[in-house]
């Protein structure tokens, strides 16, 4: 999180080593991190130096809250830990303390100014102008989950172990092995030209029909591939919002009173375009004031209000919440074209002048009732559905039937003759009245056969089901018959494919005795085109990288051939255009830079190794508790 925090923002070279390093440790068991009992041990200790479990409980949070939106929402404790996100979150803590503890061994200090200056640098603390804004701090690091305390110890200690990182890799200097950064640039930026001619696998006929004795032969040669999955059958009641929320009456009165708490959300807010000029002393803004008073526009304050000329800044166009607090009022009262009177903040001395101004629109009741009605009935339905999902288990629980309970409560019964745990029927469809959530499967495939689930909510909460599984099919062979022409249209695509590479062979070695490809193209109803130039990693739907590898391998005039995914393919090569360092210094640059990266940062896991034979490091994982 402190590193999505400077997000955009001068980073340090080997922060990065720190989280590649991090990511690269082995991992520690943590199943016993969920609930369990918690004493005063700590959860880390690596030498002197101790991490509490309250620690690594609130790290992992906050990259779960990071990760969140990848997941659409919806990634918990548990499902986090399964994916190794807690592994990750005390790979990083105990790297961490590793650099710490040698710091302190060393009696490293953060310099408190160099503190103050990576603060005040980070660009998501920092107003419109580019200047630190002390309640933008805050603001941000409230909504980052950190206290301003918490965040300026984990700068402190970013710094200490950036000191250290750079003295253990020679402050950044590594020496790159720069003779190494020429020959792989023209390894990499080497291009080849090819002239290309492909054979279409369908350009063949389909064979004609082996016979079930050669089909046959196959299927069972191939017999895990034609098994059917495991079917389910199973009965359901279905209860979603929507068919809840048409009992919901909304009155007129209701939907007057969320139009007036939304308007802000149906219309566009007024903006203003805005102009000023920024000065330094009480003097200057009174020789603006008096200016104004004159007449003066924009251009000439800012020329000679200060000793020195002064930039117009453009502000653009801003709505009032995009203002600093300080200067709505002044802004949002101006007329257009009006300049105001000088303006104290904290930045300084604004003047300032709305060019234009949009008044913004509100959408009329009438055009968003409709929306504000399902949103009612959407809200209210959600009462509603728990109110049936209780009546349904007291109705359950009195041991009435699922078919009871849909009948005497007017619930939607769905019935499934068969599905498979990826939601196909044994034709390959969807069966049409199966609730789209995942938990459904989920639930029909854990449930045993006769019995019924539990009531179970859907993953967004719009809905609820209650099933019972009534047939249970296990995975088994399909029928021959039922595959005969699935194997057939293979077995001929296999066929059609060698055919192809026969005639990409038959073509090669002509081209190889000297003929034109033009030639043998027209001859054989194909396409011969002149490939643009391609490098090592680069491929194309007809030069995969097989053949790349041939052509980077031949020299010019040699044809090699290859397959592709729909026939064969001859490349005869036609020009080698060998890369030229010299020309491209910023390439070579910026590869020896990273051929520097590499170098410092196998020198840096070399110093991790030998800080974790140095410092004991133990793992409490009953000290971790983790809660979904």
């Amino acid at each position: 999180m402190l590193e999505a925090i400077r997000k955009h923002s001068k980073s340090w070279f080997f922060r990065a080593f720190l989280i590649i390093i991090a990511l690269s440790f082995a991992v520690w068991g943590v199943g016993d991190m969920v609930g369990g009992r918690v004493n005063d041990r700590p959860a880390i200790r690596v030498g002197e130096v101790e991490i509490r479990g309250q620690e690594v409980t609130a790290e992992f949070q906050r990259e779960i809250q990071r990760l969140q939106p990848l997941f659409g929402g919806q990634l918990n404790a548990e499902q986090a830990r399964q994916l190794g996100l807690l592994d990750r979150v005390i790979d990083q803590l105990v790297t961490g303390a590793l650099i710490d503890q040698a710091a302190r061994d060393l009696n490293m200090v953060a310099d408190v100014d160099a503190l103050r200056r990576e603060i005040a640098g980070t660009p998501a603390f920092q107003n419109q102008l580019g200047q630190f804004d002390p309640n933008l701090y805050r603001q941000t690091l409230f909504s980052a989950g950190f206290t301003e305390e918490r965040y300026e110890t984990l700068v402190r200690r970013d710094m200490l172990r950036t000191q250290l990182m750079e003295a253990v890799t020679g402050a950044g200097d590594v020496p790159a092995p720069g003779m190494l950064a020429d020959p792989l640039y023209s390894f990499r930026a080497e291009q080849r030209v090819a002239q290309v001619m492909t054979v279409p696998a369908e350009s063949f006929p389909a064979p004609e029909d082996p016979g079930d004795d050669v089909l046959r032969a196959r299927f069972e040669e191939q017999a895990e591939r034609w098994m059917a999955p495991e079917y389910r059958q199973v009965t359901a009641v279905v209860v979603q919002a929507g068919d809840v929320a048409e009992e919901v009456v909304v009155s007129e009165e209701e939907i007057e009173a969320a139009y007036q708490q939304r308007l802000a959300e149906f219309g566009s807010p007024e903006r203003r375009n805005v102009q000023q000029i920024l000065l330094d002393s009480a003097e200057e803004a009174e020789r603006a004031r008096a200016m104004i008073e004159e007449g003066s526009d924009l251009q000439q304050i800012a020329a000679e209000a200060a000793p020195q000329p002064v930039d117009i800044i453009e502000l653009g166009w801003m709505s009032r919440d995009d203002t600093l607090p300080q200067l709505a009022d002044v802004i949002f009262g101006l007329e257009e074209g009006q300049i105001s009177q000088p303006v104290q903040t904290p930045l300084g001395w604004h003047v300032l002048r709305v060019s234009a101004i949009d008044a913004g629109t509100t959408r009329p009741l009438d055009e968003v009732r409709d929306q504000i009605v399902q949103d009612i009935q959407a809200e209210r339905a959600a009462d509603l559905l728990y109110d049936a999902a209780n009546r349904l288990d007291d109705a359950l629980a009195g041991g009435a039937t699922l078919e009871e309970v849909a009948e005497g409560q007017n619930l939607r019964l769905v019935q499934i003759p068969a599905v498979d745990i990826a939601g196909h029927d044994p034709e390959g469809d969807v069966p049409p009245d199966m609730p789209r959530d995942r938990r459904f499967l989920e639930t029909a495939f854990s449930t045993p056969q006769g019995m019924e689930s539990q009531t179970v909510e859907y993953e967004d909460r719009r809905g609820f089901f209650v099933l019972r599984v009534d047939g249970v099919t296990p995975p088994a062979r399909r029928p021959f018959e039922q595959v005969r022409e699935e194997i057939l249209v293979e077995w001929q695509g296999e066929r059609r494919q060698e055919l192809a590479a026969e005639r990409a062979e038959e073509i090669a070695g002509r081209l190889r005795e000297g003929q034109q490809p033009e030639a043998l193209a027209e001859e054989f109803g194909l396409t011969s085109r002149t490939s643009d130039p391609f490098t090592r990693q680069e491929s194309t739907e007809d030069l995969s990288p097989p053949v790349i590898n041939q052509l980077f391998q031949a020299q010019p005039g040699e044809v090699v051939t290859g397959s592709y995914e729909n026939g064969a393919v001859v490349a005869r090569l036609a020009e080698i255009q060998p890369a030229d360092p010299a020309a491209n210094p910023d390439e070579i640059e910026g590869l020896r830079e990273q051929l520097r990266q590499a170098q410092a940062s196998d020198m840096f896991e070399q110093f991790l190794t030998a800080l974790r034979s140095r410092y004991d490091v133990q793992i409490n994982p009953q000290q971790i508790r983790i809660d979904n």
